[in-house]
């Protein structure tokens, strides 16, 4: 389907589009939203299924005009044995903001993917993520942040808990080409490991042909930090409530960084029913 949003227009409520598998079998689709200048508007995508495998093949494409405030959350919340292939294409206009938060969270093999590409000046784009991965689990997280003109501002931030025999992977790259001067780039990606049977992957890259820019990257990657273990457990808190507690706090670094308040409450009470905690 194609959403477009008129010039000048600000939701009042999140836009949702929710995608649902039920039986099995192979879907593919092809979304569009098309904001008009100087829109504000927040965007929820949610996918699920039963637990019947599936594959879902989906793309969706955001075109953000000159002016406008675009915030989008994503939740993959597949079922056991589903295939997700998900990709989102973002092209920024000038003076614009685009803020995206994908939250995983199910399904057997996940890639989500994001192509964003700054085509105005004096705009900004965030990447955000958060990952909850166990099992025998695969979750991907693949991005390519392209900075085409001067003076944008983009940041990326995910962070990802594995567990059992899981796996996880991050492959971000940053370009800024030839004129895309005072370029401000950053991306972040850490990682915290509840199994020693748990891997997670890293492959971070910067491709700048500017020279007056600030770029940088980094990436973690660890466990639960045993002092504060003892903290909490010499507090009376049993061990599987406090390493609970603690990845919480670690996804929730993530979390905050969305600007939407009614985001970022469902985002925390869907983690912490996630993790077996009472809100």
């Amino acid at each position: 389907m194609i959403i477009e949003i008129a010039e000048g227009a600000e939701l009042s409520k999140p836009l949702e589009i929710r995608h649902v598998m039920l039986g099995g079998g192979l879907a593919t689709c092809r979304n569009r939203v098309v904001a008009g200048k100087g829109v504000k508007a927040d965007i929820l995508e949610v996918f699920s299924g039963d637990d019947a495998a599936y594959q879902l093949n989906t793309a969706i494409d955001y075109r953000v005009a000159d002016s406008s405030e675009i915030h989008v959350m994503r939740v993959i919340n597949e079922g056991a044995e589903a295939l997700h292939l998900g990709s989102t294409t973002v092209k920024v206009g000038a003076d614009a903001r685009f803020e995206h938060f994908t939250m995983s969270a199910g399904g057997k093999f996940i890639r989500s993917q994001s192509f964003v590409s700054m085509e105005g000046e004096n705009s900004d784009a965030d990447l955000f993520g958060a990952s909850i991965v166990e099992g025998n689990r695969h979750s991907d997280i693949t991005l390519k942040m392209d900075h085409a003109v001067p003076n944008c501002n983009s940041k990326e931030q995910y962070r990802t808990v594995l567990d059992d025999k899981a796996e996880g992977v991050f492959q971000g790259q940053i370009i800024v080409r030839q004129y895309a001067q005072k370029t401000d780039a950053k991306m972040m990606s850490q990682a915290l490991l509840l199994s020693e049977d748990a891997g997670f992957f890293n492959k971070p890259e910067l491709e700048i042909y500017a020279d007056d820019v600030v770029c940088g990257h980094g990436a973690t990657c660890g466990e639960l930090d045993e002092d504060l273990l003892f903290y909490l457990r010499a507090r009376g808190i049993p061990m599987e409530q406090a390493k609970k507690m603690l990845v919480m706090a670690f996804l929730a670094e993530a979390v905050e960084n969305v600007s939407n308040e009614q985001f970022v409450e469902a985002l925390e009470t869907y983690i912490l029913e996630r993790l077996g905690i009472a809100a």
